[in-house]
């Protein structure tokens, strides 16, 4: 059945694939995900083993870094806190409070 403005997939998660290397990512019902064994590369050419917040790629949570150029960024990187439940977690608090009050 065609719907009006239906849009078809053109891809599909892959539940058969297997892991070369499964120590430094897993594969969760098809998705590829990093673990706190996964190397990442820093811009610095230094690396570290860890992982983003169980959403979002470390590598993606590290781009706000080219944006050094055109204003002041700071990054603060809490270990353990989740994509979602970080607006509950009280390190976070702490930060935007000492933030918005011009504490740090």
């Amino acid at each position: 059945v065609e719907f009006p403005g239906h849009v078809p997939k053109f891809w599909c998660r892959d539940q058969d694939t297997r892991l070369s290397e499964p120590e430094s990512h897993e594969l969760i019902d098809g998705m590829l995900m990093e673990t706190q064994k996964t190397t990442q590369e820093c811009s610095d050419g230094t690396s570290f083993t860890g992982s983003g917040d169980g959403t979002v790629p470390y590598f993606s949570l590290q781009q706000p870094k080219a944006w050094r150029k055109e204003c002041n960024v700071r990054i603060e990187e809490l270990p353990g806190a989740g994509h979602r439940e970080i607006l509950g977690d009280s390190r976070f608090h702490r930060i935007f409070l000492d933030f918005v009050t011009k504490k740090a």
